[in-house]
């Protein structure tokens, strides 16, 4: 067996709370309207942001992750294309710029027939945000998880970075009200 850096990485999350299927539960938000899947409980926060309120579902375990939400206007929605791609365009221009990350990837995506963006960002201190956008209705939903730095870490580790975003972001859900 081999030694050194490369295998010390490695171990960095080979025990992670991620790695254990049973550890992912289906949390729900009837006033957000969603489900997500996260590696435990989150907490839930509300955040003034100007003139929004921002809800926030959130649990820190090797990784970040966030579900947040806040209603815009009732003329910021997705009826009209054009709008919506405004709002989500100029919003994830506006997110990178406030914490001084670098875009790495964005496209666009949809959920249910809303309009959104599937995004990766390197944040300022090297760790990766993978994250969704989407406008339902006047309703502005994110879900973001951020790992470590990919930089000089081993494959596996990276690849399991890459499942576990893919997991928890492709987990996410609108429910009726």
């Amino acid at each position: 067996m081999g030694s050194g850096l490369g295998q010390a990485l490695g171990s960095m999350t080979s025990k992670a709370v991620e790695r254990d299927p049973e550890s992912w539960k289906e949390s729900s938000s009837r006033e957000g309207r969603f489900s997500v899947k996260f590696p435990g409980t989150p907490k839930e926060d509300t955040q003034s942001v100007g003139e929004f309120r921002l809800k926030i579902h959130h649990l820190t375990t090797f990784a970040e992750y966030s579900v947040m939400y806040a209603d815009y206007p009732e003329w910021a929605n997705d009826n009209d294309p054009r709008v919506a791609q405004s709002i989500l365009d100029n919003g994830l221009k506006g997110a990178v710029a406030e914490v001084n990350s670098k875009l790495l990837e964005v496209e666009e995506v949809s959920l249910d027939n809303h309009p959104g963006r599937r995004y990766k960002e390197k944040m300022p201190n090297g760790s990766i945000l993978r994250g969704k956008t989407f406008l339902v209705g006047h309703r502005l939903y994110q879900i973001a998880i951020t790992t470590p730095t990919e930089e000089g870490a081993p494959a596996e580790e990276i690849n399991f970075y890459q499942a576990v975003s893919n997991k928890f972001l492709e987990s996410f859900h609108l429910i009726q009200p």
